[in-house]
């Protein structure tokens, strides 16, 4: 009997003249290549050859550790419940200005998919949310990519509720479903949603394309003439990080009354989460750490990345009571965690009242629904500190700018150190002050900046927030 493991046409051949011989009680023995006989048998001996490949390569997308095929670890890992990762856009904050001379009204409007690029126009960032000027600034988050939509019918909805879409390079995140002009709201799996309420989440079939996946029920809320809106950012994906300073204008108007030209614009800092769809490899290696953890938040690191996936939040501090730098008593009773939230605007995590608040309750439910039972969480909101700037500014005598040099310190400390870009347990120093104001106030002759201590060094749990009510400028004029 051939060995299982002897499956080549070689191996093959030498067992088939072995059993010819047999087989004519050893009068067949001339196995040279001229005889008719040894050219069948090499013929039988490549096909079962060929044959043999195709079973192993076959048997071997069966399996994680051992496919080539992308459907093959689709279809495979979807049997855990594990979607790998689709394109990512690049993201970054951008800072909006007006040139002297210029304002908007409080509240105006930034509408969504405004369009921010550089001097060439050759990188495409948009806002996915709308944003609204206040103080004839704003400060927003940015995706790279090139605006599209689709407008489709219910009826294209498959027997599946699904609705396919045209392109495959689309981060979900920036992604807007609008029916009759509502939004509707995406959710990470609408097949577990227990809401009975319209929603829908984005996934990849087997053969890469991107769909829409309805809830099954969708017919009752919805006819099948009804039209819908589906509005996306087209990503480069993981080559569309840029550096900082690189987004400078405006392409297309924003509404604000007033012209591009007039709107400065600039990501002080490198964009970052770009990235392309996960490879086989990447597949391979993080859907058996999807099973064996089964969508739970296992490590301290999980839960500062929540972060990302919940609206409001805009950083999380996670400590550990098991860690000895964190100063905290591990309880008896369980493994505990606290968790320190920054929300992205002026309301806290946690009322004074001790109650969350609702983007307190939107994290709290994502972490439940994601973490092990044994994990005690705990939500705090992070200590934010307005410590007292005074300034000393000295600029000549006869400069016409001296009304104004007040103004324009403050309104420079506010851009540099708005709550929204100045992170948890950093500090400002004197002398860096010092030296942002004079960069950009060329006809300010000297600056000296007052500080607590000199100098002020929040610490991890807290946020140093700068307004304008703690900032006190004193106007030198001087000869």
């Amino acid at each position: 009997m051939q060995a299982y493991d002897r499956r080549d046409a070689n191996s093959i051949l030498s067992y088939l003249q072995s059993k010819a011989e047999e087989i004519s009680n050893g009068q067949w023995t001339d196995f040279s290549n001229g005889d008719i006989g040894t050219i069948l048998l090499k013929l039988i001996a490549y096909m079962a050859d060929m044959n043999n490949y195709q079973i192993d390569k076959g048997l071997s997308e069966l399996y994680i550790d051992t496919l080539h095929e992308r459907e093959s670890a689709l279809s495979l890992v979807k049997l855990i419940g594990y979607e790998p990762k689709g394109y990512k856009s690049a993201r970054v904050s951008i800072d909006l200005s007006l040139e002297p001379g210029y304002a908007v009204e409080n509240g105006t409007v930034i509408p969504r998919y405004s369009v921010f690029t550089d001097d060439s126009r050759n990188i495409s960032f948009c806002n996915v949310k709308e944003q609204q000027w206040y103080a004839n600034k704003a400060e927003f988050v940015v995706f790279e990519g090139n605006y599209s939509s689709e407008t489709r019918v219910m009826s294209e909805v498959d027997e599946n509720a699904r609705l396919y879409l045209n392109a495959p390079n689309i981060d979900i995140e920036t992604m807007t479903l609008s029916i009759a002009g509502d939004v509707i709201a995406r959710v990470d799996n609408v097949l577990t949603d227990i809401s009975n309420q319209l929603k829908y989440s984005v996934h990849i079939s087997s053969d890469s394309k991107m769909y829409i996946q309805l809830p099954s029920y969708w017919k009752d809320l919805l006819s099948t003439s009804s039209s819908l809106k589906i509005e996306y950012l087209l990503t480069q994906g993981a080559t569309g990080n840029i550096g900082s300073h690189i987004l400078t204008k405006v392409y297309n108007t924003i509404n604000a009354g007033i012209q591009d030209r007039y709107i400065k614009v600039d990501n002080n800092l490198a964009s970052t989460g770009a990235a392309d769809p996960e490879s086989i490899e990447e597949i391979q290696k993080g859907a058996p750490m999807y099973a064996s953890t089964m969508n739970t938040l296992v490590t301290l690191e999980d839960i500062q990345l929540a972060k990302y996936e919940v609206d409001g939040v805009s950083d999380i501090i996670a400590l550990d009571y098991n860690t000895p730098e964190s100063g905290l008593v591990q309880p008896a009773d369980a493994y505990k965690v606290n968790v320190y939230v920054l929300p992205t605007d002026n309301d806290y995590i946690v009322d004074p009242g001790g109650q969350l608040t609702d983007v307190g309750k939107a994290l709290k439910e994502f972490i439940d629904e994601r973490r092990l039972t044994s994990i005690m969480v705990e939500y705090k909101n992070v200590e934010i500190l307005t410590p007292e700037i005074k300034i000393e500014a000295y600029i000549n005598k006869y400069d016409i700018r001296a009304d104004s040099l007040a103004s324009d310190i403050k309104n420079i400390i506010l851009e540099k150190y708005d709550r929204s870009v100045f992170k948890i347990g950093e500090g400002i120093y004197s002398s860096k002050l010092s030296k942002q104001i004079l960069d950009e106030i060329n006809y300010c002759n000297y600056i000296e900046v007052q500080l607590p201590d000199d100098s002020y060094i929040p610490t991890r749990m807290q946020f140093l927030e700068v307004t304008e009510d703690n900032i006190i400028v004193n106007v030198v004029e001087e000869w």
